[in-house]
């Protein structure tokens, strides 16, 4: 995309909100560029309605809503940071990021920006036909309420790539390792039974079916894709443990090179009757415990 009459005033922009297009598509990973599945969608219907969860100063929005000025499309970003105010604090964004010239604002459709914590969507049933989010998520406390609320705006055959967590998230089934940490891999989503750790790629498996389908990215960073088949919401069924749930510092969450990572690490109970389905279903077997402490003691995540 062009930079046109770039201002000098970006030093005023943080740079964690601040991030464009490029940065944007460079988490999500090459599995998700953000431009060609608005256009696969385009193919399939006559206009869009598209959601950034967590959108800064909006930056990502304004170029694509440049990008998709001749189409009929509307975009819409949700942040608990009130970033933007007005109309105009978007235009002068719109300028300073050199997303338009001077000459062009006039032509740029603004997105349509709220100010309220994701948990909560304030929109109604299938609404959208396209979500995403990158490196807001782990910041999230209820995150199984922020997964529901997702599901339960997209559209049928809509689709949502959301930015969860970063590299050496993915625990392998088996014991906690303490009462405290539960693992040592870098998740800001546990899942736990007990004293047993319930790997979230595999509980998501038993709400695959006639409504959703949940698959995560190959990436390296917890990159979740869910595609709405037809109309339905969600229920994970999860019981928040508001004691083992904290701020990655307070923790603290560390890295494969024993730095403290922020974020906020949230932690649910699955209920007895998941755990058994989930033996029933053959998504989790004793063979894997038997494979658990050979994980464990393989792990490179753990705190230093």
């Amino acid at each position: 995309m062009p930079v046109q009459e770039k201002d000098h005033s970006l030093k005023n922009y943080r740079v964690n909100r601040s991030r464009g297009l490029s940065r944007i598509n460079e988490r999500l990973g090459l599995g998700f560029p953000i431009v060609p599945m608005i256009r696969d969608l385009l193919t399939k219907r006559n206009s869009l309605d598209v959601l950034e969860v967590g959108f800064g100063y909006g930056h990502t929005l304004l170029e694509l809503a440049w990008l998709f000025r001749d189409k009929k499309i509307q975009f819409h970003g949700v942040d608990k940071r009130p970033n933007v105010v007005t109309r105009d604090d978007l235009r002068k964004i719109a300028l300073d990021f050199g997303v338009v010239s001077s000459s062009e604002l006039n032509a740029l459709v603004l997105p349509h920006i709220y100010s309220y914590d994701a948990t909560t969507l304030h929109f109604e049933d299938e609404s959208f036909d396209f979500i995403y989010s990158a490196f807001v998520v782990r910041f999230i406390e209820r995150k199984d309420k922020f997964l529901e609320e997702v599901c339960r705006v997209l559209k049928p055959g809509g689709t949502a790539i959301l930015h969860i967590g970063g590299e050496g998230w993915n625990y392998p089934f088996g014991q906690t390792t303490d009462d405290r940490r539960l693992t040592n891999y870098l998740n800001r989503f546990v899942l736990i039974h007990s004293n047993e750790l319930i790997p979230l790629p595999i509980y998501l498996k038993l709400f695959n079916g006639s409504s959703f389908q949940f698959e995560f990215s190959d990436s390296l960073h917890c990159i979740l894709n869910v595609t709405k088949l037809q109309k339905g919401r969600l229920d994970l069924e999860l019981k928040y443990n508001n004691e083992l749930s904290m701020s990655g510092r307070k923790l603290p969450l560390r890295n494969r090179r024993g730095q403290i990572k922020g974020g906020f690490r949230s932690v649910f109970e699955i209920s007895m009757q998941n755990y058994d389905a989930l033996f029933e279903r053959g998504l989790l077997t004793i063979d894997f415990l038997k494979r658990a402490d050979q994980y464990r003691t393989s792990s490179t995540y753990g705190n230093k």
